[in-house]
């Protein structure tokens, strides 16, 4: 660890070469390699990502490492704790930017808060992701609010030695919401640890216009992220993380903070899947609706992505919640047979739920 420098702020990347690059370079135009580490860690791209952030490692204070084989964003995650060498980590992700204004007001509040995790607010397109309007403390049941989108959380480092043996023991298991989600375990464990977790109202940085959607798959079973049958096997993985945790932590106030989770997890998972399903007939309703007059025709002149980015606007934030649709594949569903495809694949969604309900 150094004297001086108090923050890393390590980038995890996949195949993503020019994304990444243009995010190193602003970080590096910010003009702070006096009082921040930069890693870029290759998650053993095929597209010689690691070999294009070369050009960085000459002169510039930036540590450009790769991984033997690929990790995934769990594995990769926790390399970029064992590489920090300061005591706070900053972790971002390739297609999101960050703000200079930001990263100077947020390290003395570091200091000044003694804490082991910070949240910082995002911006989401315009919108603001993880919304606080004063630094607070946060409370077990808000952990998922301020920490289920992973870039610019701030930890100090030994946030993740304290709770090692938990995490490894989910990591053991195949836990889904620790593979998808590394960060809400960890900071799930910290909780019950008894360690300072805080949110802020600095607005950290965002999401670039070239955002990626998720292309993590499921180890085990091959599903997507954004398929039915993984919401579903994420949402038992979750529920088992605090029966679990329930033994593993019995004090009285843990195990009704637990409990509490548990029952408002049910209850979200519902909504949730009610939401997937008024998306899945929105987007069938736009692309294969009974008529088709002169708005809704594409102008020749126009971009068809402009056009796909539109549809994606006008239907819920998600549009990718259930992969066993797709936007684009949808054009076919003008057709008689694109309709009686949709329908099918409805009917197929409700009684994945119907027989959820009956197992859960």
């Amino acid at each position: 660890m150094t004297d001086i420098k108090q923050l890393s702020i390590c980038i995890p990347t996949y195949n993503r070469a020019d994304s990444v690059k243009e995010l190193v370079q602003q970080i590096i135009d910010f003009n702070l390699k006096d009082m921040i580490d930069l890693i870029v860690i290759d998650d053993a791209s095929n597209d010689k990502t690691y070999e294009k952030l070369l050009e960085f490692s000459d002169g510039q204070d930036v540590r450009i490492l790769k991984n033997e084989k690929n990790l995934s964003q769990s594995g990769t995650f926790l390399r970029c704790f064992k590489e920090c060498r300061t005591e706070y980590l900053l972790v971002m992700f390739d297609d999101e930017f960050l703000f200079k204004e930001g990263v100077l007001e947020l390290m003395p509040l570091l200091d000044q808060l003694n804490a082991d995790f910070i949240s910082t607010q995002w911006d989401r397109f315009g919108s603001i992701d993880r919304p606080c309007k004063s630094t607070q403390e946060i409370s077990i049941v808000d952990i998922d609010k301020y920490c289920s989108h992973a870039p610019g959380l701030v930890y100090r480092k030994s946030i993740y030695e304290q709770v090692e043996p938990y995490m490894t023991k989910r990591f053991n298991e195949k836990c889904l919401t620790t593979f998808f989600y590394p960060q809400y375990t960890l900071l799930l464990l910290a909780k019950l640890c008894k360690l300072k977790l805080y949110a802020t109202p600095i607005l950290g940085g965002g999401l670039r216009e070239a955002w990626y959607r998720s292309g993590l798959v499921d180890p085990e079973r091959g599903e997507g992220y954004q398929s039915l049958t993984n919401i579903v096997y994420r949402y038992l993985s979750r529920q088992k993380i605090y029966k679990d945790l329930l033994e593993e932590f019995p004090s009285s106030k843990n195990k009704r903070a637990l409990e509490l989770l548990i029952h408002n997890h049910k209850i979200s998972f519902y909504f949730l899947i009610q939401g997937g399903l008024e998306q899945f007939l929105k987007v069938t309703e736009h692309y294969s609706g009974p008529e088709k007059n002169e708005s809704s025709e594409q102008n020749p002149h126009e971009d068809p992505s402009k056009n796909d980015k539109k549809i994606q606007e006008n239907t819920l934030t998600s549009p990718d919640l259930i992969d066993d649709f797709k936007l684009g594949s949808f054009r076919a569903s003008i057709t008689p047979l694109g309709a009686i495809k949709n329908l099918l694949t409805y009917l197929k969604i409700k009684i994945r739920i119907f027989l959820f309900k009956i197992f859960e």
